[in-house]
């Protein structure tokens, strides 16, 4: 496969930077018309993302399947289901320049209901970057369970969507 290579003359300083505004409970991420708020504690990582101050998002969180139980040569799908949410303990801004911000969001996944029984440990880089609309997220987890009776049966990233329309 070729590989191109641009370079690029300069950088458009005349769009607004990225405004990182960090706080003791959650970071808010502006770039331009955009707005990113992220929690600090919680299982909701991404509170909430607006454009133009109009909400589009909330409740963004790291949601995991497992199952858990010897399969004793069934299906590991018939096993019981626990439902897993990402917990946040500790936020670090990384980088905050006016082209790029990092966050870096440690925590366990944790039995819904349950601060009680961390099974996976992750860590979930967030990527802002000046005049770009999506965010880059990096996820990283330690599988922690027991091989013998553990099972991920899925993992992912979920949000609340408000409805704008009648149904």
């Amino acid at each position: 496969y070729p590989i191109i290579v641009k370079a690029v003359d300069h950088v458009d300083t005349t769009s607004p930077s990225l405004e990182v505004n960090t706080h003791a409970t959650h970071t808010i991420i502006r770039d331009q018309e955009w707005e990113y708020r992220i929690n600090h504690t919680g299982t909701d990582i991404l509170e909430s993302i607006a454009v133009n101050g109009k909400v589009l998002a909330t409740g963004g969180r790291l949601v995991a399947r497992m199952h858990s139980g010897d399969p004793q040569g069934g299906s590991i799908k018939q096993l019981p289901v626990s439902l897993l949410f990402g917990n946040i303990s500790e936020v670090i801004t990384e980088q905050d320049g006016p082209i790029q911000a990092v966050l870096c969001i440690k925590g366990a996944y944790t039995e819904e209901g349950s601060a009680l029984r961390e099974v996976m440990p992750f860590t979930l880089r967030l990527y802002f970057y000046q005049g770009v609309q999506s965010v880059k997220m990096v996820h990283s987890f330690v599988y922690e369970g027991d091989q013998h009776c553990d099972f991920i049966g899925g993992i992912g990233l979920e949000f609340d969507i408000p409805f704008r329309h009648e149904l």
